[in-house]
């Protein structure tokens, strides 16, 4: 993926980062630099760049396979949906496990044929899907896969406890109201 600041960002630099201070050889490959990258540099994730034309260029999926039998991992690890198609044709012509990650539901795919069919005929290939929600695993039910398990989003306590309060006036608020706190997009499949 490219490395803007979302979500699905953030979660990929906050596991991969434990899971590589964790003692495992973590590798990152993405297409465009974002300022998500640095949530990266606190750790030893090593990340790779691969150059692209864009989010189609099917060269993409050549450059990871590439870099798969140069670094010979014991297992590819999709994020996005893009990513799923290319990293799961590279993790196919290497003959290394795949697990993919749903981040979104069945809604997130209606208008976007390109899911649809072609990311969700090549994910039903994965060894595993990993969803962060009931309905993204619901979403994979015909799929192939070995192993289906939901694992909600991992989140920083810590930095949270940390954080200092807001007073009602810093949020805006007058006297009596009350406040509804969301994190996320107000989108149907979130």
């Amino acid at each position: 993926p490219s490395l803007p600041i979302g979500g699905a960002e953030r979660q990929l630099a906050l596991l991969s980062s434990a899971q590589s201070r964790g003692g495992h050889d973590v590798h990152v490959a993405f297409i465009r630099e974002g300022p998500a990258v640095e949530f990266f540099d606190q750790s030893a994730v090593r990340m790779h760049l691969l150059p692209s034309r864009g989010n189609h260029d099917p060269r993409i999926a050549v450059r990871i396979a590439q870099l798969a039998r140069r670094v010979r991992p014991d297992v590819v690890q999709t994020w996005l949906p893009q990513m799923d198609v290319f990293g799961g044709i590279a993790a196919r012509i290497v003959s290394v496990p795949w697990v993919l990650c749903e981040r979104s539901s069945r809604l997130a795919y209606q208008q976007r044929v390109k899911d649809q069919y072609v990311r969700h005929r090549i994910g039903s290939h994965a060894q595993a899907i990993v969803a962060n929600s009931p309905e993204g695993l619901e979403y994979w039910d015909q799929a192939r896969a070995l192993v289906k398990r939901m694992i909600r989003n991992a989140v920083r306590i810590s930095e949270i406890r940390a954080a200092p309060p807001s007073t009602d006036t810093e949020a805006g608020l007058g006297d009596g109201a009350k406040l509804i706190l969301f994190g996320g997009r107000l989108f149907p499949e979130k």
